[in-house]
């Protein structure tokens, strides 16, 4: 089911690598009592250049063993549109992302973890183009991963996020799923 969606469209799906590095306190149980990632990906979307990047950084608060709160700031650069013949060099698109998740680690085994997550947060948009600069959307962004443990604090991993985005201006409500 899609609604009209006003503007540009934004990353619908991420594909990004992940280090996560998890820090435990001194005689914990847990080897992870928080985690951060940092992680580097390519963008895909209608109405983006393939070659849009992204960059993120995310902290992780363990609820429990399966569960974690993840706090996360992405930010996206679409580099295709540097060279835009519509608009001339001189356009940039940037989007900024940050939001809460809550995430489930599953552990098949002690060096693999399986990931699964849903997010909320919000979106804005900046640029030369003064038709999208300053748009701010709602969005949910639900995503899988796989990782695996390097050493007992440092893992490398995969994962893979889509985006439903919802705009609010002065007409309503409009929001689509973005593949």
């Amino acid at each position: 089911m899609a609604f009209p969606s006003c503007g540009r469209a934004l990353p619908a799906l991420i594909s990004s690598i992940t280090l996560a590095l998890g820090l435990g306190a001194a005689g914990s149980a847990q080897a992870e009592d928080f985690y951060l990632k940092a992680g580097v990906g390519r963008v895909r979307a209608s109405g983006m250049s393939d070659a849009s990047l992204s960059a993120e950084l995310t902290l992780g608060l363990p609820l429990r063993r399966e569960l974690a709160v993840e706090i996360n700031h992405v930010r996206v650069l679409d580099v295709g549109s540097w060279f835009d013949d519509q608009t001339g060099p001189a356009r940039r698109v940037f989007s900024s992302h940050t939001g809460a998740a809550l995430a489930y680690h599953y552990k098949p085994n002690p060096s693999v973890r399986l990931d699964a997550r849903l997010g909320v947060g919000t979106t804005q948009r900046d640029g030369s183009d003064s038709t999208i600069s300053g748009d701010s959307l709602w969005e949910l962004s639900p995503g899988v991963g796989i990782s695996g443990q390097l050493r007992r604090d440092l893992r490398l991993g995969l994962e893979l996020r889509r985006y439903w985005r919802s705009e609010v201006n002065l007409l309503g409500v409009s929001g689509s799923w973005l593949f």
